[in-house]
């Protein structure tokens, strides 16, 4: 499998993943139904003054639409016959040192217990519930009926559209959310305001909201608020307010993190991390295959370390070393990574020595003003995959 392969593979999937034809047939699409919607109000009142160039809304609609799909389709069409040009290949050849699982009831366990809590983590209950029972892991109920709140209000969000229950949670757990710095809370009431906006007649609803919710994030996002406010002095169809660049489906990710986040889970789902971590791997292991095929001199001679680099995006990248800022030491397992209440991370040992072994005796944290106590710190847990 030659480089070029590789190289026109990744030119199509980044020609792919930057081409916003979808998105713009969604904007297009929403703005053909608010126009819709004006003239079924117009009906109510006797009023057909839009009724005139109705048919000149669809047919722009129409045409842009048309245009916008036919670009995304010739994307995908140059994907996939790039795809169909690679070779087959056995996943058995080319990774040869797999992690035991049916000899070795522990990694089973683990892979097991990783797609209960995926499908959990997807609303997918009825499976994960049968899983449960064929392996015999069981999730406590209380963590279950968490999903089970997380996914009631990711379907309220994503089907109907209905912010209500996402902004209830994000207000029952202000203080947790402000502990962690999320602007969750901010971005729904954005999209309230935005949904106000566009889809009543009477801005000054939107204002109302505006003004009854704003304030408490106007010392963080004052510049945004600022922006959306004084839309509505303007007020008028080429409005610079897009309902979509604050989608309900980015929305629905960034709950689905954070909630995980506050469970004390990763915001990611480890499977997907670890598949996808997978994906992007998989050529360096078909060319190192095809390599050694050809020159006959490679060896993969350890388990623990890959024969070659794999570029991972930032967001697959996961630090599993930390190296204590105070005591110039490798954290471990008997000296793991600890968090301190202002975010500061030490090894156990430093804390300890700080603290002069007490937990309840207060100390400076060395990097910031904040004064703690070893009992208010946190274990790190970092993700290796």
């Amino acid at each position: 499998m030659s480089s070029d392969l590789y190289a026109s593979l990744k030119e199509d999937v980044q020609k792919l993943s930057s081409n916003k034809s979808l998105d713009e047939c969604f904007v297009e699409s929403a703005k053909l139904l608010n126009v819709l919607k004006k003239a079924e109000k117009e009906l109510s009142n006797d009023q057909d003054d839009i009724f005139k160039s109705l048919p000149k809304y669809i047919n722009n609609w129409n045409d842009e639409v048309t245009k916008k799909e036919k670009s995304i389709n010739h994307s995908i069409r140059r994907y996939n016959k790039t795809m169909d040009k690679f070779d087959s290949f056995d996943i058995d050849e080319i990774y040869k040192y797999k992690i035991p699982i049916e000899d070795n009831q522990k990694n089973k366990k683990l892979i097991d217990r990783a797609i209960i809590m995926h499908l959990l983590r997807n609303g997918n209950f009825t499976v994960a519930q049968t899983l449960q029972e064929q392996t015999g892991l069981m999730v406590p109920k209380e963590l279950i009926d968490k999903f089970k709140e997380l996914y009631d209000i990711l379907n309220s969000l994503i089907n109907e559209s209905n912010l209500d229950k996402a902004i209830d949670w994000c207000n029952k757990n202000k203080l947790e959310l402000n502990e962690v710095g999320s602007d969750l809370g901010f971005n729904l009431h954005k999209l309230k305001f935005i949904k106000l906006y566009q889809n009543e007649e009477d801005p000054f609803k939107a204002y109302n909201y505006a003004k009854e919710n704003f304030p408490n994030y106007g010392h963080s996002h004052l510049d945004t608020i600022s922006k959306l406010v004084s839309d509505i002095m303007i007020h008028n169809e080429s409005s610079s307010v897009d309902f979509y660049n604050d989608s309900i489906l980015k929305i629905s990710q960034q709950l689905s993190r954070v909630f995980c986040s506050l469970l004390g889970l990763s915001s990611e789902s480890p499977l997907y991390s670890t598949l996808l971590a997978s994906f992007f791997a998989l050529p360096n292991f078909i060319k190192f295959n095809n390599v050694s095929k050809k020159t006959k001199r490679l060896d993969w001679t350890t388990k623990n370390e890959l024969a070659f680099e794999v570029l991972l995006p930032n967001f697959l990248q996961y630090h599993s070393v930390f190296i204590c800022p105070v005591s110039k030491e490798e954290t471990t397992i008997d000296n793991p990574p600890l968090v301190l209440p202002c975010k500061h991370i030490l090894s156990k040992e430093s804390v300890m020595k700080l603290s002069r072994r007490n937990s309840n005796s207060t100390f400076k944290c060395p990097y910031c003003p904040s004064i703690t106590r070893y009992s208010e710190t946190k274990m790190v847990k970092f993700v290796n995959i």
